[in-house]
């Protein structure tokens, strides 16, 4: 007697005589093989229902403008542009500085009045990458994003970033974890 390449099933020949316990093996063959792939169907169904939802829950999103503030009051912008973009609790900030006469970077100190609270809980301790531009290049570094006298959201160390030098524009871009 052959049997079926797959599954084993068996296959009388012409002249073989009909058993009914083959053909209620091969039954129970198939019945097998169809509950296996019927709860694998049923697995993947409920893993596509999960992937779906994944899909449809987007994270939230704003964007806004807001008004910083240089830290030394003695250092005044001729003109700010500040908008951030937030996407659940990471903040993305971009903040250009334009100044009518070139101002030494030593003097600015850091930034405030950022527009969400700081998140100083996590691995970071409040340290987020920051990249400036200025009219002598382009510098990238860890500073530190935190609640200047746990009131005003703020970002340090420019200064160290920038070194010294003079300049009429400061462009600022940096990201960091709000609390909300």
């Amino acid at each position: 007697m052959k049997t079926t390449e797959n599954y084993k099933l068996k296959k009388p020949d012409a002249d073989d005589f009909y058993n009914i316990d083959d053909q209620n093996e091969n039954m129970d063959i198939i019945d097998a093989k169809l509950a296996t792939m019927s709860s694998g169907i049923a697995q993947n169904v409920e893993e596509l229902s999960q992937v779906k939802t994944k899909l449809e829950t987007k994270p939230s999103y704003e964007e806004g403008v807001f008004s910083p503030s240089i830290m030394n009051g003695s250092v005044v912008p001729s003109l700010i542009k500040a908008e951030y973009k937030k996407v659940d609790r990471i903040v993305y900030i971009a903040i250009k500085f334009f100044f009518n006469t070139a101002i030494d970077t030593t003097q600015i100190g850091g930034i405030l009045g950022l527009p969400f609270v700081v998140s100083e809980e996590n691995a970071t301790g409040g340290f987020y990458p920051l990249s400036a531009k200025t009219n002598n290049g382009n510098y990238s570094g860890i500073v530190a994003f935190d609640n200047y006298m746990d009131v005003s959201p703020a970002v340090a160390g420019i200064s160290d970033l920038l070194g010294h030098q003079s300049t009429n524009i400061i462009r600022l871009y940096g990201q960091y974890e709000t609390t909300a």
